[in-house]
């Protein structure tokens, strides 16, 4: 699921990525030129930067969320997403094979208690 998370999201990137060049191309005035978070937000963008009262972090979160294009953050959200769906994917299959393994041994060393079994 966190690897199916971020490949979309790479590919949102991507296409915003692509729309917002076009547009910049052709030096037009609409919704993709200069496309951030704040501009999604909209008015809740400010509550969003003051939310944690620290300098540092308000400085983080203001360069996320009124400075960095929208495909930007979509694309580290998207990598973020395909790392941590890679270590979660690597230790569910793990749990199943171990799983599997037992189901086996029960299903081979299995007694029916009925005579005719």
């Amino acid at each position: 699921m966190w690897t199916r998370m971020g490949i979309w999201c790479l590919l949102v990137s991507f296409f915003v990525w692509l729309f917002s060049g076009i547009s910049n191309f052709m030096e037009t005035d609409n919704f993709w030129v200069g496309l951030t978070l704040s501009r999604v937000l909209g008015d809740y963008a400010e509550s969003v930067v003051g939310f944690i009262p620290l300098a540092v972090v308000e400085n983080v979160l203001y360069f996320l969320v009124f400075d960095l294009p929208l495909y930007g953050f979509v694309l580290g959200l998207g990598t973020l997403f395909l790392v941590i769906g890679m270590f979660i994917k690597a230790k569910a299959v793990n749990i199943l094979d171990s799983v599997q393994r037992k189901t086996r041994w029960m299903m081979k060393n299995f007694r029916c208690p009925i005579p005719r079994c």
